[in-house]
């Protein structure tokens, strides 16, 4: 009979320590998404500063803003009714200068300035003089 308590005791001490095992293999798991996720956001690049529009004319609109670390982005851009458009930004810095021309007189253009991976970083608006 002793035999028989000894093994259930045994089963049943070995059942809490798979489980803490398991318990402790999850929490590292999730620590080690949380220190990439850390990791990915540091290694990431932010806006900071601008956007602002600059050189604004019936048919042309500068968009300049910086970054926290050398980028390349894309610029899409659009007014209601019209076709969306995207200017490119080669990157290679932190301060970048994006020309949009052939715009329409008199129309409030939306804009989006995206990352490659097509991840919003920033949008705005703004209007082209009448001619």
């Amino acid at each position: 009979m002793k035999k028989i308590w000894f093994f259930i005791l045994s089963l049943a001490l070995t059942g809490v320590l798979v489980q803490a095992q398991t318990k402790d293999k999850d929490n590292d798991k999730k620590a080690q998404t949380a220190a990439a996720k850390d990791e990915a956001a540091e290694r990431s690049v932010h806006i900071t500063s601008g956007p602002t529009v600059a050189n604004l004319t019936a048919t042309s609109a500068t968009i300049e803003w910086a970054t926290n670390k050398n980028a390349a982005s894309d610029v899409h851009y659009g007014y209601s009714g019209g076709h969306e458009k995207i200017a490119y930004e080669k990157g290679g810095s932190t301060n970048h200068s994006v020309t949009l021309s052939g715009l329409k007189p008199g129309q409030t253009y939306t804009y989006k300035i995206m990352t490659r991976e097509k991840q919003v970083r920033q949008q705005g608006t703004f209007q082209t003089p009448a001619q």
